[in-house]
């Protein structure tokens, strides 16, 4: 299956940080969007709140002027964080930390969306693609 260029890197990206324990939720440098961004924060001040998805003013600004970072616009960015943060929150346990598990099921979630983005099914294997088995099932489909 033959991905967009941005959709490949990024899948890329989210494998190496899967796998070298550098994905963190908790940090915008290492959370999905900070490992596609190349550990980068700024697009943090694209919303006031990045858990809502909602661009504030300065991600309005950018979106409209069709700005891409890795080839993603600002309002892409924040769905793929908010995505990856809403499966993480319901999956993991109530202290907030997110174990390996947790963090499969919200790539799981992401990889779907830019399937959706590239229009292509997602017809990968998510298991296989980022070589690793979960011990535990979602509990969101």
């Amino acid at each position: 299956m033959a991905f967009k260029k941005r959709t490949e890197k990024a899948i890329s990206k989210l494998y190496i940080a899967f796998h070298k324990g550098e994905l963190h939720p908790n940090c915008h440098c290492k959370c999905a969007v900070g490992n596609i961004l190349n550990q980068a924060d700024f697009w943090a001040g694209f919303s006031d709140n990045i858990g809502k998805g909602n661009l504030n003013y300065v991600g309005k600004v950018h979106q409209v002027l069709g700005r891409k970072y890795a080839g993603f616009t600002p309002q892409e960015l924040l769905n793929i964080e908010v995505i990856f943060l809403k499966k993480l929150k319901y999956n993991s346990s109530r202290n907030g930390s997110y174990n390996q598990d947790d963090l499969f099921y919200g790539l799981e979630a992401v990889i779907k969306y830019l399937c959706q983005l590239d229009k292509q099914p997602n017809l990968l294997r998510i298991e296989e693609l980022l070589d690793y088995q979960p011990k535990k099932t979602s509990l969101l489909v």
